[in-house]
Formats: C-alpha cells, structure tokens, sequence
C-alpha cells in the first residue's frame, strides 16, 4: 500500500512539475511565476520521492573475530548509523526493499589473522549471489577489501551479507566491516 501511494504521489508530482516546465516555457521568465509558487512545488515534488539510505557497522562495542560459522550466515551489523526508512534491520542484518527501484549497496570487509584463516564474504539478493570479496590466508595480517554494486529490487526483496562457513573477520570500534545501501531512484512503472 505504501509503494501505491508513493507511486501515485509521484506520478502527481511530476505532473506538478511538467505544468511548470510548460508554464515557463510559454512565458520564458521566472519573474512570472511567484517565487513561493516554485517553492512549493519543489517541496511537493522532493516530499513524494521515497528516502531509503542506511550504513552500519559490525561491532556496536569490543572487538574481536566473527566466525567461524558451520553454515553461511548472515552478518549483522548492529552499529546503525543512519536508517532512513527503517529498510535495514540490525536484528537479522537484512535490507529490505519497501520501494521497487534502483539501490546501490557497499560493503568493507577486514581481517587481522595470524595468516591461518580465510575471509570470504558475499552480498546476497534473496538467495542469489552478487559481488563477492575473498581472502586467503598467508604471511601478510590486516587485510581489508570493499565491494559495490547496483541492483534493481523489487518491493519484499532482501539484500544482506553473507559470511561463508569456516571464515572469520575481524572488527572493533574501529568500524573496519561496513554495509551500506540507498535508493537512487524508484521505479513506478
């Protein structure tokens, strides 16, 4: 109900916005149209499009490994930092789109090992496999990767990421493992 009412509002708007194109266009002047009039209608405009932004952090306080896991699990990253829309849940570590668009998402990953365990880490779309990052163990420590991706999603869709079983990362309030996503734009049709 609330993307319907959303598209609709938008879809408002831009009719909104098309008459004042057309308006200005037919008088070629700003100083025919009222200033607060151009006002109001950006606000209206601005106000219809959905806002959906979030970035977190694993840690909230301490530090330490995360993992080893016997299966792959999600990642929940309880710092929030910001949560426009309420989309992400710190609980369970999972996105999930209440507007059908285009939303772009990060995430950081970092370990600090003694050179024996591997990192590998991906961002899920539902059950399907995006980008990934991965990190075998060796003689070097503190090695940190970030991965970026847009993705079309539609309403009910969930993004999270996924820590695959038997690897570990590391994190303190240093905030190194990030996720972060938001709409770039929705899509009514």
């Amino acid at each position: 109900m609330r993307a319907q009412l959303c598209r609709r509002d938008v879809r408002a708007c831009v009719h909104v916005l098309c008459a004042c194109v057309v308006l200005f266009h037919f008088t070629c002047d700003f100083t025919d149209i009222p200033f607060s009039a151009l006002h109001d209608m950006t606000h209206i405009f601005l106000s219809a499009v959905p806002r959906v932004a979030f970035s977190a952090a694993l840690r909230e306080s301490g530090s330490g490994n995360i993992g080893p896991f016997q299966t792959d699990t999600a990642l929940k990253y309880a710092k929030v930092f910001t949560n426009i829309g309420s989309s992400y849940n710190p609980s369970t570590g999972i996105f999930t789109a209440m507007v059908k668009g285009v939303y772009y998402f990060r995430f950081t990953a970092f370990n600090n090992i003694d050179g024996t365990a591997n990192t590998n880490i991906v961002l899920m779309k539902n059950t399907e496999r995006t980008v990934s990052m991965w990190d075998k163990a060796g003689q070097d420590f503190n090695d940190s990767a970030s991965t970026a991706v847009v993705l079309q999603l539609e309403v009910g869709d969930n993004v999270y990421v996924q820590l695959k079983s038997g690897t570990y990362v590391y994190d303190d309030l240093g905030f190194y493992n990030s996720f972060s996503g938001f709409l770039l734009f929705p899509i009514t049709a």
